[in-house]
């Protein structure tokens, strides 16, 4: 059992003569619920909507009083991969992944699809930040972009539509890092 979160935010540029951003998103301006334990409390909801999310029904593990699974411990959450939480540390909101699951030895098939990106050009670049706030157990995961304006399971993505992978903590070198890391 392993307790990780991703957060990411996600930037598109597209670079002509100056950078033009094309995609944005913060997930910031959400209307937020909070869960209080006896020592800390957390601000979520779920993934905003124009996203589409792909859940593998596994079950989150909830956790304990004092160390829970925040925020997916929650009914709503429970069997959700994805939700938008607000870290108080760093006053900024994010969007995370969660794979402390009750069932072992699975391959969990949990993603969230950005709405639709037109205008890109050849000269186009994807940026996001990411990082692991517990980097002794970071994830790996893999982002990949279509053209399928429909794609709304993981078949409607193949490996050629991979554009970046990063191997989970359990590989040398692989996870997530501590520190939010910008990516292109």
């Amino acid at each position: 059992m392993k307790k990780t979160l991703l957060s990411a935010s996600i930037l598109l540029f597209s670079y002509a003569y100056q950078a033009q951003v094309l995609y944005n998103n913060s997930f910031g301006n959400l209307n937020l619920q909070t869960y209080t334990t006896t020592n800390t409390s957390v601000n979520y909801t779920s993934v905003p909507i124009g996203f589409s999310v792909i859940n593998d029904g596994l079950k989150n593990n909830v956790g304990s009083a004092n160390n829970p699974n925040k925020p997916f411990n929650v009914p709503s959450l429970k069997t959700a991969g994805w939700a938008v939480v607000f870290n108080q540390l760093e006053n900024d909101t994010f969007l995370v992944i969660t794979s402390w699951l009750d069932t072992t030895n699975v391959s969990v098939n949990r993603w969230v699809i950005t709405p639709a990106v037109s205008n890109l050009n050849n000269n186009s670049v994807l940026t996001w930040l990411a990082k692991s706030p517990d980097g002794n157990f970071a994830d790996g995961y893999e982002v990949y972009g279509t053209s399928n304006l429909n794609a709304s399971q993981s078949q409607d993505f193949s490996i050629g539509d991979r554009l970046f992978s990063i191997a989970d903590g359990n590989s040398s070198g692989g996870g997530e890092k501590r520190d939010t890391t910008t990516f292109m």
